[in-house]
């Protein structure tokens, strides 16, 4: 886990490492089946999962484990991980039972809140890359974090 972080504690460009996690084939279909139940997801002999070379997971899944990842890091150590949103999301290459990704942020922005609370916006890179160094999705979560000062609020 990290020491405790608050807004003014990040700085843009600041890396943080998440760990690895190897992906279990019966996890990864048993998430198809349950909530993106597509042939490629679940049917190792359906037509279209020969095409791509097999099982590949649900891009869900693969959002799952960026958030498990995320989360048992503790990037920001005592404080927890409350999410805005997410932006530009992409999955470059299939993530496949058997592999092992491996999680890495990038903070890409900062903003403090324009209504005079507590607290500011975090703008993470979020990559996971496979052992083969091919990369298997990239994100922007966006995540709101305390700030120890009170922004001064602006006129509406």
């Amino acid at each position: 886990m990290y020491p405790t972080k608050c807004l003014e504690d990040l700085v843009p460009g600041e890396q943080f490492d998440l760990g690895s996690l190897n992906i279990d084939e019966a996890e990864m279909v048993g998430f198809a089946v349950k909530f993106d139940p597509q042939p490629h997801h679940v049917d190792q002999h359906a037509e279209e999962t020969i095409a791509l070379g097999g099982l590949i997971a649900s891009g869900m899944f693969t959002l799952s484990v960026a958030m498990k990842l995320l989360s048992t890091a503790r990037l920001f150590g005592e404080n927890s991980i409350l999410g805005r949103g997410i932006d530009a999301v992409r999955w470059p290459n299939p993530l496949r039972a058997g592999d092992t990704l491996h999680g890495r942020v990038e903070v890409i922005g900062l903003a403090s809140s324009s209504k005079g609370k507590k607290r500011g916006t975090v703008r993470l890179q979020l990559t996971l890359v496979k052992e083969s160094g091919e990369v298997a999705l990239v994100m922007e979560p966006l995540i709101l974090l305390p700030s120890r000062t009170i922004p001064s609020v602006e006129a509406e």
